[in-house]
Protein backbone atom coordinates (compact mmCIF):
# COMPACT_ATOMS: atom_id res chain seq x y z
CA UNK A 1 0.00 0.00 0.00
CA UNK A 2 3.19 2.49 -0.10
CA UNK A 3 2.26 2.90 -3.57
CA UNK A 4 -1.54 4.58 -2.46
CA UNK A 5 -0.07 6.30 0.27
CA UNK A 6 2.10 7.99 -2.42
CA UNK A 7 -0.33 8.60 -5.01
CA UNK A 8 -2.42 10.47 -1.89
CA UNK A 9 0.75 12.83 -1.34
CA UNK A 10 0.51 13.57 -4.72
CA UNK A 11 -3.00 14.25 -4.83
CA UNK A 12 -2.46 16.82 -2.11
CA UNK A 13 0.02 18.81 -3.53
CA UNK A 14 -1.91 18.63 -6.72
CA UNK A 15 -5.28 20.60 -4.71
CA UNK A 16 -2.54 23.01 -3.24
CA UNK A 17 -0.56 23.84 -6.09
CA UNK A 18 -4.60 25.04 -8.06
CA UNK A 19 -5.25 26.67 -4.74
CA UNK A 20 -2.08 28.84 -4.46
CA UNK A 21 -1.65 27.73 -1.10
CA UNK A 22 1.79 25.75 -0.08
CA UNK A 23 1.42 25.63 3.84
CA UNK A 24 0.78 22.23 5.09
CA UNK A 25 -2.67 21.61 6.22
CA UNK A 26 -5.36 18.47 5.45
CA UNK A 27 -6.85 18.01 2.52
CA UNK A 28 -11.01 18.51 2.83
CA UNK A 29 -10.94 14.66 2.37
CA UNK A 30 -9.02 13.98 5.23
CA UNK A 31 -10.91 16.47 7.46
CA UNK A 32 -14.17 14.11 6.70
CA UNK A 33 -12.22 11.21 6.85
CA UNK A 34 -13.36 9.97 3.51
CA UNK A 35 -11.88 8.01 1.00
CA UNK A 36 -12.54 7.36 -2.81
CA UNK A 37 -15.65 9.79 -2.54
CA UNK A 38 -13.27 12.31 -1.27
CA UNK A 39 -11.88 12.75 -4.30
CA UNK A 40 -14.64 13.30 -6.26
CA UNK A 41 -16.36 15.55 -3.30
CA UNK A 42 -12.76 17.79 -3.72
CA UNK A 43 -12.95 17.94 -7.45
CA UNK A 44 -16.58 19.02 -7.29
CA UNK A 45 -15.98 21.47 -5.15
CA UNK A 46 -12.82 22.74 -7.04
CA UNK A 47 -14.99 23.01 -10.47
CA UNK A 48 -17.87 24.36 -8.94
CA UNK A 49 -15.79 27.14 -7.30
CA UNK A 50 -14.06 28.05 -10.68
CA UNK A 51 -17.26 27.82 -12.66
CA UNK A 52 -18.97 30.12 -10.09
CA UNK A 53 -15.21 32.69 -10.49
CA UNK A 54 -15.37 32.59 -14.21
CA UNK A 55 -19.60 33.25 -14.11
CA UNK A 56 -19.06 36.63 -11.64
CA UNK A 57 -17.27 38.09 -14.26
CA UNK A 58 -13.94 37.14 -12.82
CA UNK A 59 -11.50 37.15 -16.03
CA UNK A 60 -9.25 34.15 -15.22
CA UNK A 61 -5.54 35.22 -16.22
CA UNK A 62 -3.93 33.18 -18.34
CA UNK A 63 -1.30 32.54 -16.01
CA UNK A 64 -3.66 31.36 -13.64
CA UNK A 65 -5.52 29.07 -15.93
CA UNK A 66 -2.01 27.28 -17.14
CA UNK A 67 -1.74 26.86 -13.60
CA UNK A 68 -4.79 25.26 -12.81
CA UNK A 69 -4.87 23.06 -15.79
CA UNK A 70 -1.62 21.50 -15.00
CA UNK A 71 -2.62 21.44 -11.54
CA UNK A 72 -5.62 19.50 -12.86
CA UNK A 73 -3.19 17.05 -14.87
CA UNK A 74 -1.44 16.20 -11.86
CA UNK A 75 -4.10 15.12 -10.14
CA UNK A 76 -5.48 13.17 -12.94
CA UNK A 77 -2.44 11.60 -12.70
CA UNK A 78 -2.40 11.10 -9.13
CA UNK A 79 -5.85 9.32 -9.98
CA UNK A 80 -4.55 7.57 -12.51
CA UNK A 81 -1.75 6.04 -10.27
CA UNK A 82 -4.14 4.84 -7.42
CA UNK A 83 -6.85 3.18 -9.55
CA UNK A 84 -4.65 1.55 -12.48
CA UNK A 85 -3.85 -1.45 -10.40
CA UNK A 86 -7.39 -2.30 -10.07
CA UNK A 87 -8.76 -0.92 -13.65
CA UNK A 88 -5.39 -2.06 -15.06
CA UNK A 89 -5.86 0.63 -18.08
CA UNK A 90 -2.62 1.03 -19.65
CA UNK A 91 -0.76 4.21 -19.87
CA UNK A 92 -1.73 4.88 -23.63
CA UNK A 93 -5.31 5.60 -22.61
CA UNK A 94 -4.39 8.53 -20.17
CA UNK A 95 -2.85 10.21 -23.42
CA UNK A 96 -6.22 11.50 -24.94
CA UNK A 97 -6.53 13.77 -21.73
CA UNK A 98 -3.34 15.36 -22.40
CA UNK A 99 -5.14 18.27 -24.93
CA UNK A 100 -8.24 18.46 -22.24
CA UNK A 101 -5.17 19.93 -19.76
CA UNK A 102 -2.18 21.38 -21.57
CA UNK A 103 -3.95 24.45 -24.16
CA UNK A 104 -4.50 27.97 -24.86
CA UNK A 105 -0.99 29.04 -23.51
CA UNK A 106 2.14 29.84 -25.39
CA UNK A 107 4.24 26.96 -25.80
CA UNK A 108 1.22 24.42 -25.05
CA UNK A 109 1.72 22.08 -28.54
CA UNK A 110 5.05 21.90 -28.01
CA UNK A 111 4.76 20.44 -24.26
CA UNK A 112 1.68 18.06 -25.52
CA UNK A 113 4.05 16.67 -27.95
CA UNK A 114 6.90 16.13 -25.17
CA UNK A 115 3.64 14.73 -23.30
CA UNK A 116 2.27 12.39 -26.11
CA UNK A 117 5.86 10.84 -26.30
CA UNK A 118 6.42 9.91 -22.73
CA UNK A 119 5.87 5.69 -21.95
CA UNK A 120 4.43 6.03 -18.44
CA UNK A 121 3.59 8.46 -15.82
CA UNK A 122 7.07 8.93 -14.42
CA UNK A 123 8.58 10.62 -17.69
CA UNK A 124 5.33 12.43 -17.80
CA UNK A 125 5.85 13.96 -14.44
CA UNK A 126 9.52 14.47 -14.77
CA UNK A 127 8.24 16.65 -17.69
CA UNK A 128 5.73 18.60 -15.84
CA UNK A 129 8.21 19.35 -13.07
CA UNK A 130 10.65 20.86 -15.25
CA UNK A 131 8.40 23.20 -16.94
CA UNK A 132 7.34 24.31 -13.49
CA UNK A 133 10.66 25.79 -13.07
CA UNK A 134 11.01 28.04 -16.46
Amino acid sequence: MEHSRGADVSAERSRSISSGDTSEKSTPAQERGAGDAGFADDVREASEAIRKEHSEGAELSITTRKTELIALLHYHLDLFDRYQPTLGRPFETLKRFFKIYIRDFDGAKELREKLMHTKNISEARQILEEIQYL
